[in-house]
């Protein structure tokens, strides 16, 4: 009787010992996975602020080129009216202020 308790408590310490030991490669496996994934989620990260980054430089790019059109623009067609002016004013219809 004694000798069987005694295989049945072996077998039992046995296959907790293969248990702890399949929970520990389990848990091993576990963290190289989570770090991997975490750094193919940094690289990730990273790359969409690289693409954010590059649209909104080129939006800044695109807005400073309309800008600078509609400053051009806007200078020229200041231009236009003063010169109007002054010929109206040459005119003696409009003083010129």
């Amino acid at each position: 009787m004694r000798s069987k308790l005694h295989v049945i408590i072996i077998a039992f310490i046995a296959i907790l010992f293969a248990a702890v030991v399949y929970l520990f490669f389990l848990s091993r496996n576990l963290k190289s996975e989570i770090i991997a994934t975490d750094a193919e989620f940094d690289s990730a990260v990273l790359r969409g602020r690289e693409v954010i980054k590059k649209d909104f430089d080129e939006k800044f790019r695109t807005d400073m080129a309309s800008y600078e059109e509609a400053y051009k623009r806007l200078k020229t067609e200041k231009q236009k009216a003063r010169s109007i002016e002054n010929k109206i004013a040459k005119n003696g219809k409009v003083a010129v202020r």
